[in-house]
């Protein structure tokens, strides 16, 4: 049987019905997904934006996100090409994504389990942004691994939509990823960072989605770190992927000592994720 091997070295076995489903949720953007491979040395600025037209509702969000207050440059980006000049290759990996996580969600507004789980994506994603400035962390990179680190409840919302939709809609939040091994027989952790090894995407990212809520170790890389600490936040301002907000006091605690300011941090948050919606 097939195991996802943890920080610890214990394995935890995900059955083989389980992977069959997982192998047939549909991945991310091709393109996106190709520009987490790309070397920055080997990539020159043609096949890169060549890369991105391949898909054409990928560009033309892209391009929507790239001038947009919260994402926005200087000057107004009017096609893929200019936007490659201007941008790192890091953020564009950031942009991209959300352009293909944002292409996902069309049409899929009003499912209520599905929203959550978006919000808290995004909000996750912003949070571990801001988290990042004070270390040596990429930003962007922060922002994407925050994306990407409750893929797996997409994945389980894809093949269980129903099971899973009743248990994020019922379950006490703290008993949440015993309950998803108890009914699907994976949590989200780990189906999430069995697509995201399944789409290549890199180690790093894995990782992320993998150990996001295993307890802080010495040798858990930083990006872990930051990404468990951004997704509690998100659960702290309201963007909880469960019906039932969690009731817990550490959760304030960690708000107050990482953010000076809660409601203008919940407002940045809150209009990051409406301008990714209004795309």
């Amino acid at each position: 049987m097939p195991s996802i091997e943890t920080m610890t070295g214990s394995p935890r076995a995900i059955p083989a019905a389980v992977l069959r489903a997982l192998l047939r949720v549909p991945p991310l953007s091709h393109a996106a997904i190709r520009l987490h491979t790309l070397n920055v040395d080997d990539a020159n600025l043609k096949t890169i934006a060549s890369l991105i037209g391949t898909d054409p509702a990928l560009s033309v969000l892209l391009l929507r996100l790239v001038n947009s207050p919260l994402f926005g440059v200087r000057c107004r980006v009017t096609g893929v090409l200019q936007a490659v000049a201007l941008l790192g290759l890091e953020q564009l990996r950031a942009l991209a994504t959300t352009a293909a996580f944002r292409l996902m969600m069309n049409g899929a507004f009003d499912l209520p389990a599905l929203t959550r789980c978006w919000r808290h994506s995004v909000a996750c994603a912003l949070a571990t942004q801001e988290l990042a400035v004070a270390t040596s962390v990429d930003g962007d990179l922060a922002y994407t691994a925050g994306l990407l680190h409750d893929i797996g409840r997409f994945g389980a919302l894809s093949c269980w939509p129903k099971e899973y939709s009743h248990l994020l809609a019922t379950c006490d939040p703290a008993d949440l990823e015993e309950r998803e091994v108890e009914l699907l027989k994976v949590s989200h952790a780990d189906a999430g960072a069995f697509l995201l090894e399944q789409w290549g995407m890199p180690a790093a990212l894995v990782q992320v989605a993998r150990e996001h809520h295993d307890p802080p170790l010495e040798r858990q890389p930083r990006l872990v770190e930051l990404v468990g600490c951004g997704c509690h936040l998100a659960d702290a301002i309201g963007f909880a992927v469960t019906a039932r907000a969690p009731e817990d006091g550490a959760l304030a605690d960690m708000l107050a000592c990482l953010i000076t300011d809660r409601e203008a941090f919940r407002f940045r948050i809150a209009d990051g994720i409406n301008q990714i919606e209004c795309l």
